[in-house]
């Protein structure tokens, strides 16, 4: 089910924007300067497929390196909005990877950014907020996978540093809610291993920014956003009443007020 998702959602990238030709898999690679319209499904899927495949057999490396390096999203250098949030979807597949396997962080970089590349747009002041939205929207499986694998917290975190880059300075009311969105999963990510609360904001400060944001007030955009988010928490706390405390310091951090929770004491 899991890769079903990320299937429609490099599908919907594509669909926003990359209408016209597609690149055959036979064809050679263009030059970096030519201008690229669109990017063939079944070519980023292979990309993805090969950063999963080099986290189970990491001992298979030259095998998946040939796979990746026929990626067409490697090797294009035309880094466009459309472009760029493909990228940001398909890092999805390394955070798992990390998680899964992370004695294999050396082969999982080298393959995602063989099979992926780098986004220029990993430079927040050249961010476009489509960009960034998808680049937030993505942390969403780095969050599941810090809780599966917390010891590997720092590695996620570094990789999603040097792909997707660092924060930027101020988000827009879009970015803000496209932020906040993804804190559902993260409270999600709490109940299920309340252990990795405190790496877990690290993480989201880390990657998203600061949370001055909650010092004024809350457009409507991030009123919706907020309210995503509380779907899951009270989703994941229903789950997991005893992580009481820890769900309150979390909905403190990243919504800017305290849940009135039910001791379970009681």
């Amino acid at each position: 089910m899991k890769r079903l998702w990320r299937v429609l959602g490099l599908c919907v990238c594509l669909m926003m924007g990359l209408v016209g030709c597609i690149i055959d898999s036979d064809s050679e690679i263009d030059p970096p300067e030519t201008d690229y319209n669109a990017i063939s499904i079944a070519r980023s899927m292979a990309g993805v497929e090969a950063i999963e495949g080099v986290a189970r057999n990491p001992e298979c490396m030259d095998g998946f390196r040939v796979i990746a390096e026929e990626s067409a999203l490697g090797r294009v250098s035309e880094d466009g909005n459309d472009l760029a949030k493909v990228r940001m979807t398909a890092y999805q597949a390394m955070y798992e990877s990390i998680a899964r396997q992370p004695e294999a962080i050396d082969e999982i970089r080298e393959i995602t950014e063989l099979a992926v590349g780098l986004t220029k747009q990993r430079d927040p002041s050249l961010r476009d907020e489509e960009v960034e939205i998808a680049r937030l929207h993505s942390f969403s499986e780095l969050y599941t996978a810090l809780a599966r694998q917390p010891a590997a917290s720092e590695l996620l975190v570094a990789a999603a540093l040097h792909f997707a880059g660092g924060p930027k300075a101020t988000l827009t009311d879009e970015e803000a809610k496209a932020r906040l969105e993804s804190f559902g999963v993260l409270f999600e990510a709490i109940g299920r291993n309340p252990e990795a609360t405190d790496k877990l904001l690290g993480a989201v400060e880390t990657l998203t920014g600061s949370m001055d944001y909650l010092s004024k007030p809350l457009s409507d955009a991030e009123r919706c956003g907020r309210q995503s988010a509380l779907i899951g928490f009270y989703e994941s706390y229903a789950r997991n009443p005893e992580a009481e405390l820890l769900f309150e310091k979390a909905s403190r951090v990243l919504l800017g007020f305290e849940m009135d929770l039910p001791s379970t004491d009681n």
